[in-house]
Parts: structure tokens; sequence; C-alpha cells
């Protein structure tokens, strides 16, 4: 019995011993791999961006994005650090009647939060347009363009290019050493933009989309109608279509991600075309609805049976299928919409004076119901009746509930508007060519 005790006291201190090295080897520290402290290296890292930073001499070039799917496009924003955490702006604007291209002073902050992060902590327009909630561009008031002004650190730091992600968008940018005067560079970008082509200056040339290739694939790519700095490429064969934002460039445009591996397509002032590195060229499409389109343009008389005579109007091109009837009275504009399947004009509720007062073009049943309701109205059709096929009625669209025949100015809680010289409702209108 005795012996069998003695065993199992040695196997104890056996297990003991291994229980014990175990816990010792368990304790042993791995090598470092830093010789310093992650917050040590980020306050490092912080202080060697600040140095980049105002060591440039003509300033950084930020290739922006506002919005986290690049819904509107990159632009060209400049950007000079100086002392005192005083930083300069200036940028191209999303919106073309506010201008953001004269230098303006913002304070500037390096911190390290969750990442090494440059902050802009005090308004600049050319920074905080596009994230300022007090404004209703991009996606309306409270959101704006939902751009940043806070940018995280993405990738290792080199002399010439810092790229930087938002903090709210978590969109990859681009922050380039300036070569020349940040100010000459968005100069040279403006420049090129205003001979280059956009939705509407081709649809003035009678063009729609560029054709060609990139990538040597053939396509069709169409410029963004409101003006933004993208596009949607469709493939000929197939008819698939592609976003594609893209910023401006002193030479062309730069797209944000490679399509078919190209990134930059370089306009070519001469011939009107856009060529990338691989042989590929984009040139102006004609655009295949404007002899359609040109058929309804000119001088017609209008009729209405509210009214005691005809008044003579003009259909002029207001946008690509888009025409503008004027005439009707001094300051009215009406639009009116190029159907090409169908070869006819529509004309739909719309806002026809804004600001203090807003008033719309509503759909009406005339002497009944009426509504402002988007896409309610009328189509043009040939007037049977009409001997010289030259006479336009106006045909309900079928968007709404009630039976349309006719236009009415109205505000919204108040009435009929009759500040265009009289009241103005257009009851039963026809259209006859002149």
């Amino acid at each position: 019995m005795k012996h069998i005790t003695t065993t199992s006291f040695s196997l104890l201190c056996v297990g003991l011993g291994l229980a014990f090295s175990s816990l010792t080897s368990c304790k042993q520290e791995p090598p470092k791999l830093f010789d310093e402290s992650a917050l040590d290296r980020q306050e490092a890292l912080s202080k060697e961006l600040l140095t980049e930073l105002t060591s440039s001499q003509h300033g950084w070039i930020l290739e922006y994005y506002p919005q986290s799917q690049q819904t509107y496009g990159g632009y060209v924003m400049g950007l000079k650090f100086g002392g005192k955490n005083k930083a300069q702006s200036i940028s191209e604007s999303p919106v073309t009647d506010v201008q953001t291209d004269t230098w303006t002073s913002s304070d500037f902050h390096i911190k390290n939060d969750k990442g090494v992060t440059l902050s802009f902590d005090t308004y600049s327009l050319p920074i905080h347009l596009s994230s300022d909630p007090d404004k209703s561009y991009g996606f309306g008031e409270g959101k704006s363009f939902e751009g940043d002004y806070e940018f995280t650190l993405s990738r290792p730091l080199t002399p010439d290019t810092i790229y930087l992600r938002g903090r709210k968008t978590l969109t990859e940018m681009r922050l380039i050493r300036a070569k020349q005067d940040a100010k000459e560079y968005l100069s040279s970008v403006q420049a090129l933009k205003s001979k280059a082509y956009t939705a509407e200056t081709m649809y003035k040339l009678h063009l729609f989309g560029l054709e060609g290739t990139i990538g040597k694939k053939k396509v069709i790519a169409y410029l963004s109608e409101k003006g933004y700095n993208t596009m949607t490429v469709e493939e000929v064969d197939g008819g698939k279509k592609t976003f594609v934002p893209f910023i401006c460039t002193p030479t062309g445009i730069r797209l944000y991600r490679p399509y078919e591996g190209v990134t930059d397509l370089t306009w070519d002032d001469a011939t009107k075309t856009y060529s990338s590195p691989m042989g590929d060229k984009l040139a102006g499409r004609r655009d295949p609805d404007y002899d359609g389109f040109t058929k309804y343009l000119g001088r017609y008389s209008m009729n209405c049976t509210s009214w005691s005579a005809p008044r003579e109007v003009t259909f002029e091109q207001h946008a690509r299928n888009v025409y503008a009837i004027k005439g009707i009275a001094n300051g009215l504009t009406i639009l009116a919409k190029y159907d090409p399947k169908n070869d006819r004009f529509e004309i739909t509720t719309q806002k026809v004076l804004t600001g203090a007062t807003t008033v719309y073009l509503a759909a009406w049943v005339s002497g009944g119901s009426l509504s402002w309701g988007e896409g309610y109205g009328m189509y043009s059709k040939v007037d049977p009746t009409d001997p010289s096929g030259k006479r336009y009625i106006l045909v309900d669209n079928g968007a709404w509930g009630n039976k349309c025949d006719s236009y009415i100015l109205w505000v919204i809680s108040k009435g009929r508007y009759t500040g265009f010289g009289g009241q103005l409702d257009f009851v039963k209108p026809t259209f006859t060519k002149l």
C-alpha cells in the first residue's frame, strides 16, 4: 500500500512538473514586431503626413468623389496646407450656379481616430458644399451630395501621391502633389471642359452619345444629362450598361475604375474625339431622334375654347427631345417632351414658376378635378377633322385616373394663378402648325 502511495505521489509530482513547465512556456513573450506601440506609430505617421502636406510648393490636387456610389462623379479640388493648421481650398463645382474656384480658408486637423485622419474643421465652400445639410443639391436638403470633409489615410505614404478614404462614404480618393499652382491646374481643367463634349453641347449639335471603342469593345457612352462627371457605357453587342464615374484632367478624363483595362481618355479638340493609349476612339454620334424631333419645331397658332382669340407660339429646342413653348404670355414657358417611339409631343404637369411662389401647370378636367401629380397630362394627335393635317389636338396620356382634357395654372393652397397677365386656363388646347 505504501509502495502504491509513493508511486502515485511521484506521478503527481511529474504531472505537476509538466503542468508548471507548460504554464511557464505559455508566459513566454513573442518577439516584438515593432519597437514602438501602435499609438506611437500613429503619432509618427500623423507628423509625417503633416510634413508631406505642408512641404508642397504648389499644393495638392484632390480627386474628390462625393457620395459612396460616386453618383455625381469626381471633381478637382486644389488644397494648400500652411502653418497654424490653416488650409486654402478651391474646387470644381457640381452646381453650375455656385462658384468655388476662389481660394477659401479653412482650419484643418490631423488626428488619430481609428486611423490617421485629416479633418477640415471650419466651413469652406469648396470643401463643404458637397456635405452641407442646409443645401438642397443632389439628394436634397439634409443630404446635399453626401460628401466628406474627413478623410482617413488608406495606404502607406509616398512622396507624390497620398491615398485617402472618406470617413462617411468609404470612397478612396487620390491626393496628388501639384506640379504647377493648384489654381492653374484647376483653370486648365475648366478650359478643357469648356471645349470638350457635354450632354448639353451635344444636343445643340444634334449629337447623342459617343460611339467607338473602349478597350477594343464597341460601345456608346452617354454623358450625364444633369452635367455631372459620369457617363453610362452601353455595349453595342448585348446592350450591357455600366455606370462610369470619372474626373476631368487638363488633357481629358480619368475613370474612377478601369473599364476594359482603360483608365485615361485624352481629348483631341481638332477632331472632337477621345482616345485611349490602347488606340481606342470615341466620337460624337448623330442623334437618331433628331429628324423626328425637328418635325414639331417652329411656329403654331395655339387656341383654347376658354380664349377669345388664338395666340401665335413657337416650339424651340430646350434640351434633347424637349421643346420650350414660348409666346403664350410674357414670362411663361411651358415644356413639352418629344416621344420618338410614337412620334408625338407630350405636355405634362410641371413647375412654371419657382421662388417666393411656386406655380404649377396642373392637369385638369375642365370645370372639375385637377392634379399636379408627376407625369399627368396629354399627348398630341393629328386632328382627324382638319383637312390640312397640321392641327394637333391633345389626348389624355392615361397616367391619371381622371380624363384630363385641359391645363390650369395653380398655386397649392391658394388656387388659380393670374400673375402672367390675367386668367390663363388652357381648356381643350389645340396647336396648328404655321
